[in-house]
């Protein structure tokens, strides 16, 4: 395992190491712990060189049989590219059996970081679940989201918005009973159903609490046309559910409710918004693409 540490001390100690790494959240404890929650065995250990942490890693795993399957959701936090000197360790959690480790890296791809991967034995695989792609956007010291960099279609469907009378709110919560209708009815219609149903993404609303910021759109009557979250890390903040009506896509709330939070994201010091792109979903993509987010490849 080389100079790799269990660890042992609290949430506060570990998130801490994670951020002062600029790591994903999903290196983060509470996001183990719900991950624990769902049969996913969690390790956590540091990397220390002359008595200081140099990074830090948190690992997904589970057997079957004589497999097993090993996870690592933004890759080593504090590493170069994200995959630090795990060889050893990973070999002495698999023991004696056969393993696969999946890592998605959480830093931007570049022919160097292509290299450096190859050279130590790492290969992207045939499938995808996501598209590995994402949308930066940034703000600069004195500049704010300008609406030129809208494209024409955001910008009309603004204007379309402006003309009824649907109102929206900013929060940290929201009603279990209004994701499920948002999130029901957006799947019927699109024919697109998440891998997280409902009642999970209310959970996980409810797990970061505070730094969770919802902006939830309502008609005239109070009923809910649609609702996008993002999760607020410090200065970043990463788009994370959202779901439109059928009433609220004719209304043009998603274009309005994503504005919303990009905009009260960086009233609260947010300096990179991150949007992650769909692999299949298209339309999604095109929508994204329209805020004129600068795409990235991860």
């Amino acid at each position: 395992m080389n100079n790799w540490q269990k660890f042992k001390d609290n949430q506060e100690v570990w998130d801490q190491i994670t951020l002062s790494f600029r790591g994903n959240y999903r290196q983060l404890f509470l996001w183990g712990e719900r991950q624990a929650k769902q049969g996913w065995k969690v390790d956590r250990y540091i990397y220390k060189k002359e008595g200081e942490v140099v990074s830090s890693v948190q690992i997904f795993s589970k057997s079957f049989l004589f497999f097993k399957f090993f996870y690592i959701p933004g890759g080593v936090s504090g590493n170069c590219y994200g995959f630090g000197n795990i060889r050893g360790l990973i070999k002495s959690l698999a023991s004696l059996s056969v393993y696969y480790v999946k890592l998605d890296s959480n830093y931007q791809n570049n022919q160097k970081a292509v290299n450096y991967f190859k050279n130590n034995k790492w290969h992207r695989p045939f499938y995808y679940l996501n598209s590995a792609k994402t949308l930066f956007i940034d703000k600069g010291a004195e500049q704010d989201i300008a609406s030129s960099q809208f494209s024409g279609n955001w910008k009309r469907n603004l204007k379309r918005f402006e003309k009824n009378k649907a109102t929206i709110s900013i929060s940290n919560k929201i009603s279990s009973a209004d994701i499920r209708l948002a999130t029901n009815e957006m799947q019927k219609f699109k024919n697109i159903y998440l891998r997280d149903n409902p009642n999970n993404i209310s959970e996980i609303i409810q797990i970061f609490g505070k730094d969770i910021l919802i902006v939830y759109c309502l008609d005239s009557d109070k009923n809910i046309l649609g609702f996008r979250s993002a999760l607020i890390i410090e200065d970043r903040a990463w788009d994370f559910y959202a779901a439109t009506t059928p009433l609220g896509r004719s209304l043009s709330a998603g274009f309005a409710l994503l504005n919303t939070l990009i905009n009260e994201c960086q009233n609260r010091g947010v300096k990179r918004f991150i949007l992650p792109l769909s692999r299949s979903n298209h339309g999604d993509t095109l929508f994204k693409k329209g805020t004129g987010g600068v795409l990235h490849e991860l």
